[in-house]
């Protein structure tokens, strides 16, 4: 009976060596026992990060083994957290249990390798994330300088009512012309309403009656603004 759990291991032994060439190392003869790499797959997506993880399973079998189960360690991991080797642990535990009675290390090996890939497919999508978040804050930080205390003359100011009524216009569904001479406010009014020219020529807000720092109209007289824009 002996003999028979021994040539079912070393059968198991043959072929996992025949199949993982490159990924199967023998370490001892009695007991048995080999490491077997495990490594996650690349993404098909030339966009994606090249990440990818790996993680070293040691098998020892018992002398009854594959009726009674074997020692399956994660000995080494690469690009792996704590969490997600626990998490792999529990997979061969798992395995082991189901497969009871039977050689199991080829199914255990495919199950670890299907978990590792969507950790490791979890991790690519974490580095996409950050990428995208520090790409968005570096933006809106060059933004930040760029309209910091941008001074208004009245050439920005024009540009900035022309748009200002056309885009009105286009909301309320009537010609600009039409938007600007129903208004009750003159030009020199909204632009007086609108905060945001305080710090930026080129920014559009809703109405509202705010104060204007002047100070930033160094370059030009409020005064020679014609009242009917």
């Amino acid at each position: 009976m002996a003999d028979d759990y021994r040539q079912e291991q070393l059968d198991e032994v043959e072929s996992l060596e025949a199949i993982y060439p490159d990924l199967f190392t023998k370490l001892s003869d009695d007991p048995l026992s080999f490491k077997l790499v495990i490594v996650s797959d690349e993404s098909s997506s030339p966009d994606d990060p090249e990440a990818t993880s790996s993680v070293t399973l040691t098998v020892t079998y018992t002398p009854t083994y594959p009726e009674e189960a074997p020692v399956i360690e994660i000995s080494s991991s690469l690009c792996v957290s704590a969490a997600a080797k626990e998490k792999l642990q529990e997979v061969i535990k798992t395995e082991i249990e189901d497969n009871l009675g039977m050689p199991m290390v080829s199914v255990v090996q495919m199950t670890v390798k299907e978990a590792l890939d969507e950790i490791n497919e979890q991790e690519r999508q974490r580095i996409v994330d950050d990428r995208i978040r520090a790409k968005e804050e570096a933006e809106m930080k060059e933004l930040e300088r760029l309209t910091a205390g941008t001074a208004v003359t009245k050439e920005s100011f024009m540009a900035w009512l022309t748009q200002f009524q056309e885009e009105m216009a286009k909301k309320k569904g009537a010609p600009a012309k039409a938007k600007a001479s129903s208004s009750k406010l003159t030009g020199k009014q909204l632009f007086l309403t609108d905060t945001k020219m305080q710090t930026s020529d080129s920014s559009f807000m809703e109405e509202g009656d705010l104060d204007v720092d002047r100070a930033l109209f160094s370059d030009m007289d409020m005064e020679d603004l014609p009242d009917d824009l």
